[in-house]
């Protein structure tokens, strides 16, 4: 009985405290690496989605103004004036597309104006 325990406790084979922790602690560290350039190239990507969102909207407000110039701009008693353009506008018009638009969480609300100079 003696030699079968003494047997169990030489071929005890395993890792030990420090080579466990070690591992944990490199892995870790490649985790945390992992993460931080996920998150870095979410947020590039994101960033270039809302340039290029805005991009589209200065472009179709544009093409807007284009066509609707003498509705939009006109001279009352000498003073230049103007009506502002929205995105609810350029929606409406079917300037741009309404789905677009909701999946960059645009408020339909915000205004494209620009002072016109005399």
């Amino acid at each position: 009985m003696k030699g079968m325990i003494n047997n169990l406790r030489k071929s005890n084979k395993g890792f030990t405290l420090i080579e466990l922790l070690a591992t944990i602690a490199i892995l870790s560290v490649i985790v945390s690496i992992s993460l931080y350039i996920s998150l870095n190239v979410i947020k590039s990507a994101r960033q270039k989605s809302y340039e290029v969102t805005i991009n589209n909207i200065e472009k179709n407000a544009n093409a807007y103004v284009t066509e609707f110039a003498k509705e939009l701009f006109f001279v009352s008693n000498g003073v230049y004036e103007y009506q502002c353009i929205t995105v609810g506008d350029l929606v409406e018009m079917d300037y741009l597309d309404d789905i677009f638009i909701s999946h960059q969480c645009i408020n339909y609300d915000m205004e494209w104006c620009e002072d016109i100079e005399e």
